[in-house]
């Protein structure tokens, strides 16, 4: 961040605690709404669901971002991965906007709106880290 600008691996830092934060919340919503005894085993899978996908995509991110692709062909493939977490995180966004009844925020409404800004803001992060795999400098959280 030495030129004042965002990299691709800040925003997906930036995308990834906003969806932390936003999983807490719910999570605390949750259990204020429904004592945990009181929790069938389908419903507790369910609100933890959410956060697992989460913490994988997070995995897989930092796997990927741990290679250091010589070839051009291996360097395609990373690159085509990112592409991929891109598109996923993009589909769910839109998703989060399309099938919400969208109120004012507040404590009951912020996981919502928070995972919305996390995937909103891994999706260009993990764009711009599969463009910075063709560049010999790629510093961006790309390979290393």
């Amino acid at each position: 961040m030495s030129s004042g600008r965002f990299s691709a691996r800040d925003l997906i830092i930036a995308g990834y605690l906003v969806l932390a934060g936003s999983t807490v919340v719910s999570f605390v919503n949750y259990v204020r709404a429904v004592p945990l005894g009181s929790m069938g085993w389908r419903v507790g899978a369910g609100a933890l669901a959410a956060p697992v996908v989460d913490i994988l995509g997070a995995v897989a991110w930092w796997f990927l971002s741990q290679l250091a692709p010589a070839e051009e062909s291996q360097r395609h493939l990373v690159a085509r991965a990112f592409q991929a977490l891109a598109v996923m995180s993009a589909v769910t966004a839109l998703s989060i906007v399309v099938t919400s009844s969208w109120v004012g925020l507040s404590l009951d409404s912020a996981p919502l709106w928070g995972r919305l800004l996390g995937y909103v803001l891994v999706a260009p992060g993990f764009f711009l880290t599969s463009q910075g795999l063709g560049r010999a400098d790629s510093s961006d959280g790309a390979a290393r």
